[in-house]
């Protein structure tokens, strides 16, 4: 038996979760079990197929509808908050490819199986972290023009020199 601590937000978390059992042929547990003050409850999860086995345990989308709706009834009670409802997202988000997994898995005849199915999009890879900064030149230091003072003769930039004209060639004379 091992415990869970993943849910834990202060170390005097009222709420012990104990996994019963070891992982099945898919790879998760099926059993564990909540402790808080003097309550005890189980929780089972489907084990085993249901055409072989019956239905003998819930589902995560089970739980996930009942965290759902709880969040939902935070958020129309008398204090909503951002985090519940970007919570109240990422359960919705999870519901949603939970079903859509199931119902891949019933396209491609392999639900109630043991057997893999072929996902239509490959999981995005975690995107590179950025480089850190180069390290930046000092700005150059612009000073102001100055301001000349009283004493000062304040001459204007002279023009450029306009380019000398060349005198055209003397032209032949022609006999006529």
């Amino acid at each position: 038996m091992r415990e869970i601590t993943s849910h834990i937000v202060k170390a005097h978390e009222p709420v012990k979760i104990t996994v019963l059992d070891h992982p099945g042929v898919g790879g998760a547990c099926y059993d564990y079990l909540l402790e808080y003050g003097t309550g005890r409850r189980e929780i089972n999860f489907q084990n085993g197929r249901i055409p072989a086995h019956g239905i003998n345990g819930v589902t995560n989308e089970a739980l996930l509808a009942i965290v759902l709706d709880r969040l939902n009834g935070f958020q129309s009670g008398p204090s909503p908050c951002d985090e519940n409802e970007v919570a109240t997202v990422h359960v919705q988000m999870a519901l949603i490819e939970l079903n859509a997994r199931t119902a891949l898995r019933l396209t491609q005849g392999v639900e109630g199986t043991n057997s893999g199915h072929v996902s239509l999009q490959p999981a995005e890879p975690e995107p590179e972290p950025l480089p850190p900064p180069a390290p930046s030149a000092p700005e150059p230091v612009v000073e102001p023009p100055k301001k000349p003072v009283a004493s000062e003769k304040v001459t204007q930039p002279k023009a450029p020199p306009k380019p000398k004209r060349k005198s055209p060639k003397p032209r032949k004379k022609t006999k006529k």
